[in-house]
């Protein structure tokens, strides 16, 4: 069920939701319990307060307007139906002066009067049994007072209450005020938790219809996250079977966007890398079929007496010159393959390079006088260091130097430079003036076994990997080479080495 990500992201996505709405709701329970319970005392305490009000309105006027008794008990039973809670009306002495209670409350509440409260046998009101019960609020001291609990286990036998105690305090006689008594009222704390039950149930079937709605838009988020990477994994299986020709339709600028556009890339630089082989294979190919055709060619005319004996040490010679250009090409493959690989590590040393494209022109000097060419060597300083590999460095000198050679006109101009650079480097330039190149040409002169039109007719011996080399021996150096030409007017190769002092 969990093998895909699409499942996973889901049933993830369903438990954080789910796991985020019953903490919600388990806060919410909480915080409701004490919010409806401090929201009822503060209109218990409000009620005690009108209550107040009318008792000295009732107390004051009572012997002038009889029917004021009749008033003020219709208003405890409206304040005490309206608020659900048991109202008493307590004087000094702890004697119970007025009590009303809603109706389902009433014969408890009753009964509780009888078994806990006193009288006497003179008495025809009940007491408190004890001034615990009031000694506080008839201080004067405190405007309200608020109890949760069992009244001082008073109302114990019947769970928990919220006790409500305001006193009632006469009008100032000679400036003084006088406590008369108090207003008791009490409410049922599982009533007045009931609210709180109503509220989240209320807000457990909105948070239940979100929780769908939530499902439902993260299946379609999900399954559009997921869209990309299921596309990715198709085309890659494409691609592993060897079609590069896959790519995937980006829309989106999030990390599932940025990671198809680099698998676009990817697939690109796949593409790129099989069209290379294919173009080196099939170069390859042509490199070795060539003098092998030679070979076998001159050979068999020599073994079947096609070729006359006084030729057979011309053509033999021609033989020898191919089994040598064979030999070229496989060491500079071999060589090729090892400095791309990182198989040929490099002994970096501080070297002199005006005196390495000294040797280099000295190894050159046959081929040099034959074409009386001459060679102008500039150099910023007569020493030079730099940090490399002498013989590689040597190889990729010789290279860009023969190749000067070989393209530059009998009686033509060789220019080598060496100067500082920017950035602590040393900046080594080889300028000919033979036939130079086109724009085309210049953006493939480093691919292996390229050669231009008039290369391969002038330089049949050539492998047509020595600029490659010369840039996989620079690139592990951490340095760059450059090509600039101009048709009709020769070409510039220009390399950096890092300068040491």
């Amino acid at each position: 069920m969990f093998n895909s990500l699409f499942n996973k992201l889901t049933a993830m996505f369903i438990l954080v939701t789910i796991l985020g709405f019953v903490i919600m709701g388990i806060m919410i329970f909480m915080f409701l319990g004490d919010m409806v319970v401090n929201e009822m005392a503060l209109n218990l305490e409000k009620t005690a307060q009108t209550i107040t009000d009318s008792f000295l309105v009732y107390d004051g006027s009572q012997t002038l307007y009889p029917w004021l008794e009749s008033w003020f008990a219709g208003t405890l039973r409206s304040h005490s139906q309206n608020t659900q809670a048991t109202i008493w009306i307590i004087d000094r002495s702890g004697y119970l002066w007025r009590f009303d209670s809603p109706d389902s409350e009433y014969t408890a509440m009753y009964k509780v009067i009888q078994e806990k409260f006193e009288r006497g046998p003179t008495d025809i009101r009940w007491r408190l049994p004890s001034d615990k019960y009031y000694r506080k609020i008839m201080t004067g001291e405190y405007d309200v007072l608020r109890e949760v609990g069992d009244f001082q286990g008073l109302l114990g036998e019947s769970g928990q209450w919220l006790t409500i105690q305001k006193p009632i305090v006469l009008k100032p006689i000679d400036g003084k005020s006088v406590v008369w008594g108090a207003v008791f009222m009490h409410k049922p704390v599982p009533q007045i938790l009931a609210s709180r039950t109503y509220i989240f149930q209320f807000v457990f079937y909105s948070s239940l219809v979100a929780l769908v709605v939530c499902i439902i838009l993260l299946y379609f988020i999900t399954r559009r996250m997921t869209r990309p990477l299921k596309e990715m994994n198709h085309a890659a299986q494409v691609i592993a079977k060897g079609e590069f020709d896959q790519v995937l339709d980006v829309n989106s600028r999030d990390e599932v966007g940025q990671l198809a556009r680099t698998f676009n890339a990817m697939t690109s630089e796949l593409r790129n890398i099989e069209n290379h082989r294919r173009e080196f294979i099939a170069n390859v190919s042509h490199e070795l079929r060539t003098p092998i055709t030679t070979i076998r060619g001159f050979i068999s005319g020599i073994l079947d007496g096609t070729i006359p004996a006084e030729k057979q040490a011309f053509y033999l010679d021609i033989v020898r010159t191919e089994a040598e250009r064979l030999g070229r090409l496989v060491t500079d493959l071999l060589d090729l393959s090892r400095i791309e690989s990182g198989e040929s590590r490099l002994v970096m040393k501080k070297v002199d390079i005006n005196e390495i494209i000294r040797k280099c022109i000295i190894q050159l000097e046959n081929n040099i006088t034959k074409k009386r060419l001459n060679i102008e060597m500039i150099f910023e300083a007569e020493i030079m260091r730099v940090r490399a590999d002498p013989d590689a460095i040597l190889r990729v000198v010789f290279n860009l130097l023969h190749n000067a050679v070989k393209f530059t006109p009998e009686g033509g101009n060789i220019s080598v430079f060496t100067m500082y650079a920017r950035d602590g480097k040393v900046e080594v330039s080889v300028k000919d003036n033979g036939h130079g190149l086109e724009p085309a040409e210049l953006e493939r002169i480093f691919e292996r076994f390229y050669k231009t039109d008039r290369s391969r007719s002038d330089d049949r011996k050539g492998t047509g990997l020595g600029l490659a080399i010369a840039r996989s021996i620079l690139k592990e150096h951490k340095q760059d080479i450059q090509v600039s030409s101009t048709p009709g007017k020769g070409t510039t190769f220009t390399f950096t080495l890092e300068r040491v002092e």
